[in-house]
């Protein structure tokens, strides 16, 4: 009875071998494993692209904050402070005067400003023609 027993249980071992049980619980492993590698890798492809997006960002944001404090380090200077007190508030030194131009609300031309040229008549002349009275007219005439 052991022998039939054990002919039993080679039959039995050896029908599960040969039946497509076998076949299919390996070929479902074996594709679920391959969609578990398959999403492993796309989320690790996603992560590599985030972190390099990201780094970019840190490039950019540096390069940015680098002209920044360049832009920071140019508003404390003391000549950006004295030309914009002149600018915006008016501010003059000794001896300056401050000249304001009204715009025109009308026209879209820009103001143009001309130097004011000196005068080149010599200083004793100036005092001649102030006592005397000696208008333009008579000078350029003479001339």
């Amino acid at each position: 009875m052991k022998q039939k027993q054990r002919k039993h249980r080679a039959t039995r071992y050896e029908r599960f071998q040969e039946s497509n049980v076998v076949l299919v619980v390996g070929v479902v492993l074996l594709v679920g494993l391959l969609v578990v590698l398959g999403r492993e890798l796309l989320r690790r492809h996603d992560i590599r692209e985030q972190l390099s997006s990201i780094q970019d960002e840190i490039t950019m944001l540096e390069s940015r904050n680098t002209e920044l404090e360049g832009l920071i380090g140019y508003l404390e200077t003391p000549s950006f402070q004295e030309r914009e007190a002149r600018v915006k508030l008016g501010l003059q030194e000794e001896g300056e005067s401050v000249i304001i131009i009204p715009r025109n609300e009308q026209s879209d031309a820009p103001i143009v400003v001309q130097p004011v040229t000196e005068d080149e008549t010599p200083t004793a002349q100036k005092w001649w023609e102030y006592f005397f009275r000696v208008s333009d007219t008579n000078r350029t005439n003479d001339e």
